[in-house]
């Protein structure tokens, strides 16, 4: 008997099936070990929403990561024409039960772009949180029509 009859060659004879095969296997791996920087849960967080002239601000949804909360929400145009928050911003403020604000964000308002999916014009926003509101509080995001360099605060609305 020949010591190449006793060896079994595997059916991967050709790369893309072994690239195939591996690729499965890292990904097996990848999910078994549940890599935590991909673990992405939503978080219930009472919310408001501020719109300004012909710029709808929806709903924040908040989400919870191994960097800590993200908040996205869309901006959408409201009538003819409404394209580009102009200069603008956004503020997310922390509240507290009482309406005290405990910490605030600032982001550049993004622009509105046409949906070729859908008839209404629309822009994602998102932004990072490092806590969440406290119980009984909430998260409020507006949207402020002055640039963020000018910007002095949400008193000049």
């Amino acid at each position: 008997m020949k010591t190449d009859d006793m060896i079994y060659k595997l059916p991967l004879s050709n790369r893309s099936a072994r690239a195939g095969v591996a690729m499965g296997l890292i990904g097996l791996v990848l999910a078994a070990s549940g890599c935590a920087s991909w673990k992405v849960e939503r978080v219930n967080v009472p919310t408001e929403a501020k719109s300004s002239g012909g710029i709808e601000v929806t709903p924040p949804r908040v989400y919870r990561d191994a960097d800590g909360f993200l908040v996205a929400g869309n901006l959408r145009g409201r009538g003819i024409g409404a394209h580009h928050p102009g200069p603008g911003h956004l503020h997310a403020q922390t509240m507290d039960a009482e309406g005290r604000v405990i910490t605030e964000t600032k982001t550049a308002a993004p622009s509105i772009r046409h949906n070729r999916h859908s008839s209404r014009e629309s822009a994602t926003y998102t932004f990072r949180l490092e806590t969440l509101p406290p119980a009984g509080g909430r998260l409020r995001i507006v949207l402020h029509r002055v640039s963020l360099k000018k910007c002095t605060g949400l008193d000049s609305v």
